[in-house]
């Protein structure tokens, strides 16, 4: 079960506490949106068995180009209430790597109205 937040005093956003987790795949979805709205990540810790480089996507289109997590330096993203990532209703948010390692993490999330 998630963990819920209220993100603004009015109520207009609910924070949802997501694990990531990828076991030797080069490719892998964090979660599926199923919620039929857009979603924003606003924070993110991952961490890495072996360096990698890592790609950000909402389903197939890239967020980011490929940035590299080291073994044993978690990857931090600070709550930024502006958020640090879009996905688009009915897309996946996916981590794609530059060789199958096993990441393990979090990350929050609320839908975009």
């Amino acid at each position: 079960m998630a963990a819920e937040y209220v993100l603004f005093t009015d109520g207009r956003a609910k924070l949802d506490l997501a694990k990531v987790k990828i076991d030797q795949a080069a490719s892998g979805a964090v979660f599926a949106n199923s919620t039929g709205q857009r979603l924003r990540i606003y924070q993110l810790f991952l961490s890495v068995a072996t360096t990698v480089t890592v790609t950000f996507k909402s389903g197939s289109t890239a967020l980011t180009g490929a940035a590299t997590v080291n073994a044993g330096v978690p990857l931090v993203l600070d709550f930024s209430p502006l958020g640090w990532f879009d996905i688009e209703a009915a897309e996946s948010f996916t981590l794609t790597l530059g060789s199958g390692v096993q990441v393990s993490g979090n990350l929050v999330y609320a839908p975009l109205g």
